[in-house]
């Protein structure tokens, strides 16, 4: 009878952008802007097979973003920013 097996793999990463370029749609347009963003996280796995026929494989991940420089777009079908004038 052969012995059961296991195996744990865990993985962290750190990200740091500068000038990431994101895209959004704004007012039916899309629309590129650069921002700083801070990205971490952790994923974890473990595969188990306690017999040679039976596998059992489970994941877990956690993700943190944070866009650390924002810009307020204007809507592009209306650049006055929506001040109304009389």
């Amino acid at each position: 009878m052969a012995a059961a097996r296991l195996r744990l793999n865990l993985t962290g990463f750190y990200y740091q952008y500068k000038n990431l370029q994101l895209s959004r749609i704004v007012a039916r347009t899309s629309v590129n802007d650069n921002v700083n963003a801070d990205i971490y996280g952790v994923e974890a796995e473990a595969i188990m097979s306690p017999i040679p026929a039976f596998v059992v494989n489970m994941n877990a991940s956690y993700l943190h973003s944070k866009v650390s420089s924002d810009k307020f777009l204007v809507n592009p079908r209306d650049v006055s920013g929506a001040v109304r004038t009389r």
